[in-house]
C-alpha cells in the first residue's frame, strides 16, 4: 500500500513518454523525434534514481514518526 504512489506516478511518466513522442513525431518531424529517443533513456534513468530516493526518504520519515522520534524525524533531509 505504502508503494502505491510511486506505482502510479511511474504509470503517468510512461503514458507521458508516449504521448510525447506520439506529438512529437507528427508534429515535428523524425529527426527530432530520434532526438528525444535517444535523450529519454538518460532522463528515465535520472528520474528513476530521484523517485528511489523520494521513496527511501518518505519511508524513512513514516518509520521515525511512527517511533516517535521528532528530532531525527525533521533530520532526515538535511
Amino acid at each position: 500500500m505504502f508503494s502505491l504512489p510511486s506505482i502510479i506516478m511511474m504509470i503517468f511518466t510512461s503514458i507521458y513518454g508516449v504521448v510525447d513522442g506520439f506529438f512529437v513525431s507528427n508534429f515535428v518531424g523524425k529527426t527530432p523525434f530520434a532526438a528525444v529517443n535517444y535523450i529519454m533513456p538518460v532522463l528515465m534513468i535520472l528520474g528513476a534514481v530521484g523517485f528511489m530516493f523520494g521513496t527511501g526518504g518518505s519511508a524513512i520519515v513514516a518509520s521515525t514518526m511512527g517511533a516517535g522520534t521528532v528530532k531525527k524525524q525533521s533530520g532526515v533531509f538535511h
